[in-house]
């Protein structure tokens, strides 16, 4: 085992960091020990009789003491010995650094107060901002992951330690600036609202490119923190020019500081920086930030005051990806409307139409869809959306080749095979989707949020392409699920034909499949899932659980409320049950639909029971006698009895029980 392990990086650690100013390389090392430079290479790499990370005891107190750091401290593992070194120099930092001179914060979004989930990523910021050879560190992630939010945290630690050593900092969103005026001109304004804080003279005086050189000019001048946040509104989407700067000021000014920076630039985007690229050294760092873990994501719902089991809340945040915007949304919605339990999630219809933050994530989806405005990638993106789920290549030119519809369908008819792909990894390059390979099959997926927005657009922008679109859905899933699903696959996409049928406007075909072959023409059976099964029922109401739609004809709303009944049933809500199932039941009575009305009374009578209601369940057994003869079907004629032994038994009348139970 070597005595110093790593000694090479712990050196280049203490040159980096400036731990003694007037020693940056080993040739300064070897001059203030009086030693030759290769003497101190045979200390890291070794010799033919010397093993090497090992420092010579005649020259380690001499050593430790031009650092003014404990002899020990060499020994340790480099991850304590740069944590040492770190806190020793961030105490002395904030031992005689005093409050920034100027500082201009206000400019960036309103984020929460809590991060979750990203303790790498604040030390690469803390690490960057401690070290003088990185320039800029670009933050890159999918909108709503969190940039923001991790900047505005990262400032506030820095904002405990007097900033250590910062003398100005200035902050600009341009996401926020540009979301309500024109892109392009908010780069300039910038350059020149900067100028003026900076203390230029004449802010609008000269070329684009003056006016940047001048603004890094006065950055430089002093120890600068700058923090450009949501710049992708500055740069071209995917395609030829993807990531590249639109506006050649700030262009200028960002490959200006990356070349020379006695601070940090910090910038975040959706997009790497294409201007950028030239720079792969130490003075650019790239940060891509990932979806937070399941455990960070549970954390932070916890946080905002949502409630449940911890395995409920898991497969919550894994539905919505870990992303953190979509679970803020959630928790504000659930918080409102359902004080924060998570079970009642099922009951939710739209983040985006249902939260005040709604209109944040509009924002964001509202500039990737600017970005592919009359292009393939766009109508892909649509149609993706719309299926709203995860979709093969081969299954998307399936359904395309179907109907031609304008901006959905018509863009991508007679696509080529390069041409599809090109649009796919535009899609990919903006991180709006992600592909998988599975089964020699390239799958494509969005975020949910993503998706959710996408339709809202279409529907808002033309709804009779809305619903050409899902009644081209329910078509291609009418003509591709088997009439009898077998497995959960098969009947998931079953049930997705019925919605896609009835945003369609098809009510009448939409009914017949959902009866006919996920209920087998008997309301009170199910198959697949209970959620699912309600999500079909919801969509033919008008008012849940009072008004179905008109479209159905009257017996097909019996149908409706008895299936809802037995959903209601198999979710455990007794109480909601009853009013649907006595409105089948009367509605059968009256038509003289005597089986039909014998094999709803139970489950009925079940329900009264169960809540208490034993006068009622007596009462509804005793006006049956006559239906149930009427059906002249023996088994239920001794089904009835039993039911009607029990009733009478939990009334307290156990003679009349016995005698109906013996007959």
């Amino acid at each position: 085992m070597p005595n110093h392990p790593e000694l090479a990086k712990k050196f280049k650690l203490l040159y980096h960091l400036r731990v003694n100013s007037g020693i940056s390389s080993n040739t300064d090392l070897a001059i203030e020990l009086g030693i030759t430079k290769q003497a101190i290479s045979r200390w890291i790499h070794g010799c033919e009789t010397n093993a090497g990370n090992h420092i010579p005891v005649s020259q380690i107190k001499k050593l430790a003491s031009l650092f003014q750091i404990k002899l020990h401290w060499f020994a340790l593992p480099y991850q304590e010995f740069e944590a040492l070194i770190f806190d020793k120099l961030e105490a002395q930092e904030q031992f005689k650094s005093a409050r920034p001179n100027k500082n201009s914060i206000s400019q960036l979004p309103v984020t929460s107060a809590d991060v979750f989930g990203r303790e790498s990523a604040l030390e690469e910021l803390n690490l960057a901002w401690r070290q003088q050879d990185t320039n800029v560190v670009q933050l890159v992630a999918f909108g709503g992951v969190g940039k923001s939010c991790l900047v505005n945290y990262w400032l506030a630690s820095l904002n405990e330690k007097n900033y250590l050593g910062a003398k100005q900092i200035y902050a600009w969103s341009f996401y926020w600036q540009g979301a309500a005026n024109d892109f392009r001109s908010s780069g300039d304004f910038f350059i020149e609202h900067a100028l003026e804080w900076f203390g230029d003279k004449e802010p609008s005086r000269g070329t684009p490119w003056a006016k940047a050189s001048r603004l890094a000019k006065l950055i430089r001048e002093t120890k600068t923190l700058l923090i450009l946040d949501g710049l992708e509104p500055m740069q071209y989407p995917p395609g030829p020019k993807s990531g590249h700067i639109e506006n050649p000021a700030v262009a200028f000014l960002i490959k200006e500081l990356a070349v020379e920076n006695n601070g940090l630039c910090v910038i975040s985007t959706r997009l790497p920086i294409a201007d950028l690229e030239s720079y792969r050294d130490e003075r650019v760092r790239t940060l891509n930030l990932d979806h937070l873990s399941v455990e960070a994501s549970v954390a932070l719902l916890k946080c905002l005051g949502v409630r449940g089991t911890d395995e409920y809340l898991q497969e919550t945040v894994r539905k919505y990806s870990c992303h953190p915007l979509s679970l803020t949304l959630l928790a504000g919605y659930l918080n409102v409307v359902y004080q924060g339990e998570i079970h009642q999630i099922r009951e939710m219809k739209s983040l985006f139409e249902e939260q005040s933050q709604g209109q944040h994530a509009k924002n964001i989806m509202r500039a990737y869809l600017e970005w592919f405005k009359s292009t393939p990638e766009r109508a892909l993106l649509l149609l993706i959306g719309l299926l709203d789920r995860a979709t093969s290549i081969s299954e998307l030119k399936a359904i395309v080749a179907l109907d031609e519809i304008a901006g959905l369908t018509s863009e991508l008819r007679g696509l080529t095979h390069a041409q599809w792909s090109y649009a796919v990894k535009r899609l990919c390059d903006a991180n709006l989707i992600s592909i998988q390979e599975i089964a020699r099959s390239r799958v494509l997926e969005c975020h949910p949020l993503v998706k959710e927005y996408s339709v809202l657009q279409l529907k808002n922008e033309n709804e009779a392409n809305w619903r050409a679109g899902n009644r081209l859905l329910f078509n291609y899933y009418h003509k591709n699920v088997p009439e009898y699903p077998e497995n959960i696959t098969e009947m998931d996409n079953l049930f997705r034909a019925i919605m896609h049928g009835t945003k369609a406007g098809l009510y009448r075909e939409a009914f017949q499949m959902y009866f006919f072959r996920i209920k087998n023409g008997y309301t009170m059976l199910s198959r697949g899932s209970h959620y699912s099964d309600q999500s079909c029922l919801r969509a033919f109401f008008k008012e849940p659980w009072s008004t179905p739609v008109e479209d159905l004809a009257e017996e097909e709303q019996i149908h409706l409320f008895s299936s809802l009944a037995a959903n209601q049933i198999s979710l455990g809500n007794i109480k909601e049950a009853i009013e649907p199932a006595e409105k089948s039941l009367t509605w059968f009575l009256a038509n003289e639909r005597w089986f039909e009305a014998a094999s709803y009374a139970g489950p009925y009578i079940s329900m009264l029971i169960a809540v208490g209601r034993l006068d009622e369940a007596n009462m509804v057994m005793d006006s049956l006698d006559h239906c149930v003869e009427n059906t002249k079907n023996t088994v239920l004629l001794a089904v009835a009895q039993t039911f009607h032994a029990y009733v009478k038994y939990l009334g307290g009348d156990f003679a009349s029980a016995g005698d109906m139970f013996v007959k």
